[in-house]
């Protein structure tokens, strides 16, 4: 969803997460695009009033088996790549998830993809 915004473009100030994100969870341990854009497009429509503080979710498909969702409770204005979680194709949580609940709305992003 996030990564075909704006092609090429950036969004607002406003919008930009913090510039050095912690993301152990992601292969790598770098940023992944897709989890930026992500939170930049999050960021944006809560800052919009469009994902009021905590309502809406969020989520992009990374690879065959594997997706990015926003957690339970985060204001979406203030999203950072921490609030995201990693699950399986099953909807499983991966690791670095201990303690952190998914989206009600979790098994149906799962479906999608």
């Amino acid at each position: 969803m996030a990564a075909a915004l704006i092609p090429g473009r950036s969004l607002p100030d406003i919008a930009r997460p913090d510039p050095t994100p912690r993301t152990p969870r992601l292969p790598g341990g770098g940023a992944s695009e897709l989890t930026r854009d992500l939170v930049e497009a999050a960021r944006l429509l809560g800052a919009r009033g469009f994902v009021p503080a905590t309502s809406g979710n969020f989520s992009v498909r990374l690879d065959e088996r594997r997706l990015a969702l926003t957690a339970s409770g985060r204001d979406k204005a203030r999203l950072t790549e921490d609030d995201l979680l990693l699950l399986d194709a099953d909807g499983l949580p991966l690791d670095g998830a201990a303690g952190v609940a998914p989206s009600a709305e979790a098994p149906l992003h799962v479906r999608l993809y």
